[in-house]
């Protein structure tokens, strides 16, 4: 068991190590319990997209940058996040319209292998500002599905605005 000792009925762990020998959670000292593979990506846009057709056909919310791709389970070129093991996975996403000259509208919804969860977020302003939207779901997915987010920009979104989280919480 290495440093690991069992006491009093109690096993006490400081590291647990997948079948390959990678760490998978380390227990401090103090309790605190780290996991350093968790399947996860933080996205964003560095570039303005241009208006979406209609509401009811919300293209793939293509997130061109990420700040964290853990696993390499998020494509840039395709805006999917492949989910590589089953469990529950929170997905969260905002973003803004970049027109701020007129009124508008900015839709988002979360997509799992292409159908709609739930109900999108959004907003609509007809007045010269912009307008926003923020989405979170949990979502129960097996490995191999696809998590996305769908989007209405009357007259596209705005770079450094929009983004999205993906990460696997249970």
């Amino acid at each position: 068991m290495g440093n690991n000792v069992m006491a009093s009925g109690r096993l006490q762990l400081k590291e647990l190590l997948s079948p390959g020998g990678i760490t998978a959670m380390t227990i401090d000292s103090t309790g605190r319990i780290t996991k350093p593979v968790i399947p996860c990506a933080n996205v964003n846009l560095t570039t303005d997209t241009v208006g979406s057709d209609t509401t009811s056909n919300y293209p793939i919310f293509i997130f061109n940058a990420t700040t964290l791709n853990q696993g390499s389970h998020y494509n840039t070129a395709t805006g999917i996040f492949t989910c590589p093991v089953a469990g529950i996975y929170q997905v969260t996403a905002y973003g803004m319209d970049k027109n701020g000259g007129a009124s508008g509208a900015f839709y988002l919804h979360v997509r799992l292998d292409g159908t709609v969860v739930g109900n999108p977020g959004g907003s609509y302003t007809a007045s010269a500002s912009h307008a926003g939207a923020s989405i979170t779901k949990l979502i129960s997915c097996t490995a191999g599905q696809e998590l996305s987010i769908g989007y209405y920009a009357s007259s596209g979104a705005l770079s450094g605005y929009c983004g999205a989280t993906f990460m696997l919480v249970g």
